[in-house]
């Protein structure tokens, strides 16, 4: 607003009028209250004593002292020259004290980058223009050099991947070369079957010694066996390992008087064809106690009197639906 009444050349007691006028808002809210506390308090409303109070309303001493602190903390980091000039006189404005050319250079180069800096600071420049297109120079020429250097890794990146051979001593001169029959022979030498550890390669190996693992016989492969299915009763040997394995390692399932064992009874009712089996009920399924023993793996259970229709002897026979407690 200064600046507009500097070229309308307005009058300082016209400011006023001409500001209150542009407030909107919160703001007109607001200088109408503080227009009538001032009133009430004795003070003149002129336009010093209304910059006073909208500065301490809309940009008070601690946003000042926060943009001051930023200012001495402001480093170059990734910014260009040109970005960092435009961000240090813009926080420039709010040093709370005068600070000369010479301190204002000095504050401009510390923010610097370092491969800036220490070209710049031993120059001991102390005009902020001069200071600023010098910097500028540097920075161009600091870019063309990492471009440079840049280029010359890639390509030096490039012939280190495929460097050229050079030719071994041993291949100078016609002393040390030996006849390629020579070497050709020792080399066919050198071979082992790993069927028959004969002097050939496997592709030699004669066709009438291989056996076939299908049928055991000597003469075939097992693509070329004529036997495709494997004997029943190998089979069958199997599987009666397999079941005396299991066998041995099947545990006796027993239990004493007085236990009490989880297991699911399911109702039945009908008779003959017409059986069939309730759906289960949550309530079967509890911990029961044993009474006594019936037989090798028959037991009788103390059943509740809600279930006194039901057969109170039950089997280990199917153990897997049996849980000791």
């Amino acid at each position: 607003m200064e600046k507009i009444f500097m070229v309308m050349h307005c009058l300082k007691e016209r400011k006023l009028v001409y500001v209150v006028y542009m407030l909107v808002g919160e703001a007109s809210f607001w200088w109408k209250g503080v227009q009538a506390m001032m009133k009430a308090r004795g003070e003149v409303v002129n336009w010093e004593n209304f910059k006073k109070v909208f500065l301490e309303k809309y940009f008070p001493d601690s946003a000042r002292y926060a943009k001051e602190a930023e200012s001495l903390r402001l480093q170059q980091r990734n910014m260009s020259i040109q970005e960092y000039v435009v961000k240090f006189e813009h926080l420039a404005r709010y040093y709370s004290q005068a600070i000369t050319e010479a301190l204002r250079c000095r504050k401009f180069s510390e923010g610097l980058r370092y491969e800036l800096k220490k070209t710049i600071v031993p120059m001991g420049i102390m005009e902020f223009l001069i200071l600023v297109e010098k910097a500028k120079t540097v920075e161009r020429f600091e870019g063309r050099t990492r471009a440079t250097k840049g280029l010359e890794g890639s390509s030096g990146f490039r012939r280190g991947k495929h460097p050229q051979k050079r030719p071994s001593p041993f291949q100078k001169g016609n002393t040390n070369k030996k006849p390629m029959g020579t070497a050709t022979t020792a080399a066919i030498q050198s071979f082992r079957s790993y069927r028959c550890r004969g002097p050939h390669m496997m592709r030699d190996f004669p066709i009438n010694n291989y056996v076939c693992f299908k049928c055991g016989k000597v003469g075939h492969m097992a693509k070329d066996c004529n036997v495709r299915n494997t004997p029943v009763g190998k089979n069958e040997s199997c599987s009666d390992r397999q079941k005396s394995y299991a066998d041995k390692r099947r545990k006796p399932l027993e239990f004493s008087e007085g236990e009490h064992v989880i297991f699911k009874v399911t109702p039945i009712t009908g008779v003959g064809r017409d059986i069939k089996a309730k759906k289960l009920n949550p309530k079967f399924i509890r911990p029961y106690q044993i009474l006594k023993r019936i037989g090798p793996v028959a037991y009788q259970i103390a059943l509740p009197p809600s279930m006194s229709n039901m057969h109170d002897v039950f089997h280990v026979s199917q153990p897997r639906k049996l849980r000791r407690i």
